[in-house]
């Protein structure tokens, strides 16, 4: 009896202990496997340990920017919103992206000034060439002049067929007077708007998400503030991006027109009167025909020039001298000017017998208008002073 109560009381002991071993060792499994509650994970972007931040592109965001979360369900693939805490959680993030492009975009612009022989006419040409090609036009004017007729025209063709258009509008003109072309390579800020691009959106979804968890005004207000803010950054992308995305698609070309005006001659001098020796500077100011031009001038007192601008003409003697001036353009048209004792030169003391007879006439010429004016005006005022000098010689005789 006493055996069998000993074997008991070692049965129950060995199962109270066995017991034990095993509630104590429950407890520490659920302990670990609770979190904290007031426990935090700190996380670096761009660290490849972490996973959950790798996706289909690899890492999000830029090293260097950290996030801090909570135990939450959140996918932390996605790219986190910056500069907002709610219920406990910080949220910092960063604008950069990764974003590639295959083909560049060129923004191309042209310019050309170009002398037609009918600005009205080359227009429609213009107008017809630029639909042709599948392109447009962005802007256009007429001007009429009283010598010349001009426009301005820009127009949009595909990046493609901006080669064909300069060939196009090169053979509309009788003379092309000035082309230049510029571009610009816009593949890398392209680049990085679509890399902010789709990072405010992603941060614009995990807005959204925030919203619906948000659980106070104060936090809603947050969010939606920077919901606002957000959407307002990404119109403002899009707008950049979808004006490289056209303006690189088409190219732009400026061109002014010129209506080619009839050839004709006309020429200044400096100085009308010289003194010998004394250099003249004469100036053309021919208009109209087409280049290039040819220059003929004969100062009239048998030396020639074939300068555009001759500014050495010397007289060697005093008189005065009819010039004549040519001029000759590129197909053949010609116009002369003749101005008749244009010039006039004087003696190096600066008078000559000439000038002395012509001043001379024309003192007595002017001293004879005096008298004459006088004259006149004696005549008009006689009925004043006649009846006076009659009245004097009255008094005069009484008194005799």
């Amino acid at each position: 009896m006493r055996k069998l109560l000993i074997v008991l009381i070692g049965m129950v002991l060995i199962v109270g202990l066995v017991m034990s071993l095993s509630c104590t060792d429950g407890s520490d499994d659920a302990d670990s496997l609770a979190p904290p509650q007031d426990s935090r994970e700190e996380v670096q972007y761009g660290d490849s340990s972490p996973s959950a931040l790798q996706g289909p592109a690899g890492p999000r965001g830029v090293p260097g920017a950290q996030v801090e979360i909570l135990g939450s369900g959140f996918d932390l693939a996605m790219p986190m919103p910056e500069g907002i805490t709610i219920g406990g959680y910080d949220f910092t993030g960063d604008d950069s992206g990764e974003f590639a492009l295959t083909d560049r975009m060129i923004v191309r612009t042209g310019n050309m000034n170009l002398k037609v022989s009918d600005v009205a006419e080359t227009l429609d040409q213009i107008k017809a060439i630029t639909q042709s090609l599948g392109g447009y036009v962005v802007y256009s004017d007429w001007q009429g002049g009283e010598r010349e007729n001009t426009a301005n025209i820009s127009i949009r063709v595909p990046t493609g067929e901006y080669d064909v258009a300069t060939m196009s509008l090169r053979d509309l003109a009788i003379e092309v007077l000035y082309e230049s072309t510029q571009a610009e390579d816009v593949t890398e800020e392209y680049s990085d708007l679509d890399a902010q691009l789709r990072n405010l959106e992603a941060a614009e979804s995990r807005y959204l998400e925030l919203l619906e968890k948000a659980e106070t005004v104060e936090d809603m207000l947050k969010v939606e503030e920077k919901i606002s803010e957000t959407r307002g950054r990404i119109e403002r992308i899009q707008g950049r991006m979808q004006y490289l995305e056209q303006t690189s698609a088409t190219s732009l070309i400026n061109i002014y027109l010129v209506e080619e005006a009839p050839l004709e001659a006309d020429f200044e001098v400096n100085k009308i009167k010289v003194e010998v020796g004394e250099s003249a500077i004469f100036t053309n100011r021919a208009i109209g025909g087409s280049s290039p031009y040819g220059y003929s001038w004969d100062f009239g007192d048998g030396d020639t020039d074939t300068s555009r601008n001759p500014d050495g003409q010397i007289y060697d003697k005093a008189g005065k001298y009819t010039v004549t001036f040519t001029v000759t353009d590129g197909k053949g048209n010609e116009a002369t000017e003749t101005k008749e004792d244009y010039i006039t030169v004087v003696g190096e003391s600066g008078w000559s017998a000439g000038d002395i007879v012509e001043g001379a006439w024309n003192g007595l010429v002017s001293f004879s208008h005096f008298l004459a004016h006088i004259g006149i005006w004696i005549g008009i005022l006689s009925i004043i002073w006649v009846p006076i000098v009659l009245i004097v010689i009255g008094i005069m005789w009484r008194r005799r």
